[in-house]
């Protein structure tokens, strides 16, 4: 399975609670009343969004992206080309691309999705906090090298200094692709392939972001 990724923030100017409209009802309307989306390039939609108004980075796990990101969603696709597809479809082009509210400053990413451990599998329809943390690579270290390292050495790591707080841990390690299929879209702006991957730590609620930044 392959996530399309995109971050970014009210355009500026626009207020939080203008955004969440245009974004959480009227974007999400048009996704589900697109034909090639309801055809499946999109498996799956989520919608993430910023709550941590009155934490300061030192009650986190790693500080905050100065970039000030408010949202995140990701795409669940089965594949690369079902990616691509969605993206250069006619029906959504013409649909969604006018519809801006977003900064033109994002950050996109392909990744593929790897569940790490899962000691609640019900957590999904639970509600709770996510934490999302983009991860780029130290200078000199390759891809493959990474990819191996994160999940076989750094995963088990977290997973022992997390227990009793991360219920729920996902690895999403960058794909390589050709951002070109992105031209002439609304995410041609967007900085693509920056990072080695997306991680997702899943815990019951805020207290539980503030003991994560402890461990």
């Amino acid at each position: 399975m392959i996530k399309f990724w995109i971050t970014t923030r009210p355009a500026p100017g626009m207020e939080r609670e203008r955004f969440d409209y245009e974004w959480g009802i009227i974007h999400t309307s048009m996704m589900v009343t697109t034909p090639s989306v309801l055809n499946g390039s999109f498996r799956r939609y989520t919608q993430h969004r910023s709550v941590l108004e009155g934490f300061s980075d030192a009650d986190l796990q790693y500080p905050r992206s100065e970039q000030g990101w408010y949202s995140c969603a990701d795409h669940l696709c089965a594949t690369y080309d079902d990616v691509v597809q969605a993206v250069v479809a006619e029906d959504y082009r013409r649909r969604m691309f006018p519809h801006r509210f977003s900064d033109k400053v994002m950050v996109v990413e392909l990744t593929g999705t790897d569940t790490v451990f899962d000691s609640t599998p019900t957590r999904l329809d639970a509600g709770g906090v996510k934490v999302i943390n983009h991860v780029k690579t130290k200078p000199g270290v390759g891809h493959e090298e990474f990819t191996q390292w994160w999940r076989d050495v750094y995963a088990p790591r977290v997973q022992d200094a997390t227990a009793g707080v991360v219920h729920r841990y996902v690895q999403n390690p960058s794909v390589p692709g050709d951002p070109a299929f992105f031209k002439g879209s609304l995410f041609e702006l967007g900085n693509t392939g920056t990072y080695a991957g997306v991680e997702e730590l899943y815990v019951d609620d805020l207290d539980g972001v503030r003991e994560l930044g402890t461990r």
